[in-house]
């Protein structure tokens, strides 16, 4: 399992002297306040874009694409958790038997994304950032639904079919 944002959220935990939790949290990452007024989320956001502009789209990509290829070609499988550029859907369907997924979480009424553990109760999470709605009108392989809780997800894994 390997994922583009990984180092991003190395190097923020570092430079910040936050817990590098706080960028995986479900809760932490949409409500905590880190820096200035600024999430964990939109400090990510804000950072990616940074290093895409000054390193080129592919950054994250040149990141992943060594390790990935060495775990290829050794027979093993690679899941990557987190393309949420139209570059970085590119790469991934570049590799032979790539299989791709799009997570959809349910909207509420403002606007405002539902997660967490309780979907009922949703955070703060605004789908209006481009690396929350790059690939939105790309076709994934399969369609899950992320709109209850984490075992009710691993479940629906569990059912998906893979080419």
């Amino acid at each position: 399992r390997v994922s583009f944002a990984s180092k991003l959220k190395d190097s923020l935990a570092a430079f910040l002297e936050v817990d590098r939790d706080v960028f995986d949290d479900v809760v932490k990452k949409e409500n905590l306040i880190i820096y200035k007024d600024l999430t964990p989320r939109t400090t990510m956001q804000a950072y990616g874009d940074a290093m895409r502009q000054a390193f080129g789209d592919d950054v994250f990509i040149r990141l992943l694409d060594g390790p990935v290829k060495a775990q290829l070609a050794k027979g093993k499988s690679v899941i990557v958790t987190d393309m949420r550029t139209k570059a970085e859907y590119d790469w991934v369907k570049s590799f032979e038997q790539s299989f791709t997924v799009r997570v959809e979480r349910p909207q509420v009424p403002d606007g405002i994304t539902s997660v967490g553990i309780d979907a009922a109760a949703p955070v703060h999470c605004p789908d209006t950032h481009e690396t929350e709605t790059a690939l939105d009108g790309i076709k994934m392989d399969q369609l899950l639904y992320n709109g209850g809780t984490i075992k009710a997800l691993h479940m629906c894994t569990l059912t998906m079919k893979f080419r």
